[in-house]
């Protein structure tokens, strides 16, 4: 399911004053969606809502007490990998996420009941559950978790995606609204997909498609996903 729906869409654009038809426009619309959505999160770095993926991934072990992951919302179990053998199964307390109290998450730390104290390899507590740094080594170190950056998208954002499937659904092939003519947006424009009559002047309707334009643009600087690391 994407971040936005048919719904959405239709309701938006309705407020231009077009009406979808929905028995032909549904699949095409919701393409548009889909597109809009895919296009944003790589434009932003983000994954909001039912993108989120709950699967393993693999990291590089990085011989300090932290380890940077990829944006997540949980983590269920950590793991310590040797040619595909599991070396140790980390406890909860063994680790914590960071930031503490942000989504999503981008940081595993290891847990020392001795105050952060690291402690050295040779010594006779040298067990992974006293050592505390992740073992170094590449993709070595296994989490299972929950991928993405919120359980739901911002309201801002999902707008941004309504905005921009609806442009790309006003625009098809045949109804350029950026630097073309819009001359066939101004009276009973009618396609396989939808209709519209419009009462404003082309000059009108370029400036509203281009603050819709503006608008999406804020919001892909606004979520940019701006990593520590």
């Amino acid at each position: 399911m994407a971040i936005a729906s048919y719904s959405d869409v239709a309701n938006f654009i309705s407020g231009q004053g077009i009406t979808l038809r929905s028995a032909a426009g549904t699949a095409f619309v919701q393409a548009r969606i889909s597109a809009a959505e895919a296009f944003l999160n790589r434009q932003t770095g983000r994954t909001y809502g039912d993108a989120a993926e709950t699967k393993t991934r693999k990291f590089d072990g990085s011989g300090t007490p932290s380890l940077n992951i990829d944006p997540c919302l949980a983590v269920t179990q950590v793991r310590s990998m040797s040619l595909g053998t599991t070396v140790y199964t980390y406890l909860s307390t063994d680790w914590a996420l960071y930031p503490p109290n942000s989504l999503p998450k981008l940081e595993l730390r290891r847990v020392s009941d001795a105050g952060g104290t690291i402690r050295d390899y040779l010594t006779a507590f040298a067990t992974p559950d006293h050592i505390y740094v992740w073992p170094r080594g590449q993709q070595n170190i296994e989490v299972d978790g929950t991928w993405g950056d919120a359980s739901s998208a911002p309201l801002d954002y999902k707008e941004a995606v309504i905005v921009l499937a609806a442009l790309w659904v006003l625009a098809g092939d045949a109804l350029p609204t950026i630097g073309g003519t819009v001359a066939a947006a101004i009276r009973r424009y009618s396609t396989g997909v939808y209709s519209a009559e419009f009462a404003n002047e082309a000059k009108e309707i370029i400036a509203t498609v281009t603050q819709w334009g503006e608008f999406v643009e804020q919001a892909v600087q606004a979520h940019k996903m701006k990593r520590p690391w």
